[in-house]
């Protein structure tokens, strides 16, 4: 049997976060061009690095829909849920027995971001 320290685990998680974050900055600079060429690639790190907080907060915990949540982040601003006069918004986000998946699903259906092809 093998085990992982405390330390190794440590490590494997901020990788892990870090390859994150690394893919979800090349996404968006690919998606969404305008909206993140006004940021420096400092700037777009500490973006998703708070978008992924905000994410969380709301149960959005999964890798492709915290990416779908950075989209939004990054379009609407942060605490958009919370901005915005889509008072939909935050009670979408607030449910708590709804999946995040679910709840990016249902933010999509209503405030697509980009042309959804069928």
């Amino acid at each position: 049997m093998f085990t992982i320290s405390k330390k190794q685990l440590d490590i494997f998680t901020k990788f892990t976060r870090l390859n994150f974050e690394k893919k979800a900055a090349i996404h968006l600079r690919s998606e969404f061009s305008d909206t993140s060429s006004t940021q420096s690639d400092k700037n777009l790190a500490e973006t998703i690095q708070e978008g992924i907080k905000e994410a969380a907060a709301y149960g959005v915990v999964e890798r492709k829909d915290v990416l779908t949540y950075l989209e939004y982040f990054l379009c609407l601003g942060p605490n958009f849920a919370k901005k915005s006069n889509e008072e939909w918004i935050m009670r979408t986000l607030k449910i708590g027995n709804i999946s995040g998946a679910e709840k990016m699903v249902r933010l999509q259906n209503i405030l697509p971001l980009k042309p959804t092809f069928h």
